[in-house]
């Protein structure tokens, strides 16, 4: 793999909710602690999922944390084009 390492180091890092980063981190000291249980296959799921979204970001979607600062009718607005979406409609 090139790049930045999927860690709490990476660029990445400062979009992830700071519930995510917490656990990343947790992740991270476990994994590099070799007298620590290995992670579980729901906790390894966690992690990639994190992965995941260091690579790609928060998705700007209704369940972007950011949607509380949206005022009543930017949130319909959204709502609005998330349907056009689903049903394969232009946005336009």
């Amino acid at each position: 793999m090139n790049g930045n390492p999927l860690d709490s180091t990476h660029s990445g890092a400062h979009n992830l909710l700071p519930s995510k980063l917490r656990k990343l981190k947790s992740f991270e000291n476990r994994l590099n602690d070799p007298k620590a249980k290995p992670l579980m296959k729901k906790e390894r799921d966690l992690l990639d999922e994190i992965q995941e979204d260091l690579i790609n970001g928060t998705p700007l979607d209704s369940d972007h944390p950011g949607v509380k600062n949206l005022k009543p009718s930017e949130v319909k607005d959204l709502e609005r084009l998330e349907e056009k979406e689903s049903e394969g409609l232009p946005l336009s």
